[in-house]
């Protein structure tokens, strides 16, 4: 009768009882069990064996090799809505790497062409693997540098290239179209077209003086 039977597996050819192993039911004819705690990215080498009164026998031996968990792959970083101060930015995870994603999102920098997570950084909350967000308070007329990124067991992954947007610059309000019509006695109606200059227009209206270019 068996005494005693399961599988035994190593990272070197020829594993025995005397490796790592896991025991089955002796009374049933056939034998599976679900290996764990292995390592990742490594051929392990397993074989089955039975136990009875006389000595230990082993089935042919097979090799297999586990998933390498690397950091995570992301899409490049697709910026549109470009203001004088702010910007969309979005991006999703193409692969985790093997591992589950644990954070994700986007950093971006003024200062640094390779912008990392210690720079400024958007913690998507909602939705792991596609990451969008609306940009605020950057400057007009800069060039900002983006790249997504995504975090799991193994580490920080970016996504491969590093996007560049400029933000607006804010310029002079431009006034157009100014006429004078309707002229009284006392008085006459004045009208202009007013452009904000990509800014907001704190202020406008209309100046006189009996002076020429009046201010």
């Amino acid at each position: 009768d068996v005494i005693e039977c399961g599988f035994c597996w190593a990272i070197a050819d020829n594993p025995t009882v005397n490796d790592s192993k896991k025991l089955c039911d002796p009374s049933s004819a056939q034998m599976g069990i679900q290996l764990t705690e292995l390592a990742d990215g490594t051929t392990y080498y397993v074989r089955a064996f039975a136990r009875n009164s006389v000595g230990i026998a082993y089935s042919e031996q097979v090799d297999f090799s586990t998933l390498a968990i690397t950091v995570p792959s992301l899409s490049d970083v697709k910026v549109w809505n470009i203001t004088t101060s702010g910007a969309s930015a979005s991006s999703f995870v193409t692969s985790d790497g093997n591992s589950e994603i644990i954070e994700s999102g986007l950093c971006w920098s003024d200062m640094t062409p390779v912008p990392t997570v210690n720079d400024e950084v958007f913690t998507s909350a909602d939705n792991i693997i596609e990451v969008e967000t609306n940009l605020v308070g950057l400057r007009d007329n800069t060039t900002y540098y983006i790249r997504a990124y995504a975090k799991n067991s193994k580490g920080i992954g970016y996504s491969d290239n590093v996007v560049s947007f400029t933000t607006l610059e804010i310029i002079l309000p431009i006034v157009r179209n100014f006429s004078v019509r309707d002229i009284g006695r006392t008085s006459a109606y004045v009208s202009a077209d007013v452009y904000n200059g990509n800014g907001r227009l704190e202020d406008y209206g209309v100046c006189w003086s009996l002076n020429s270019l009046p201010t």
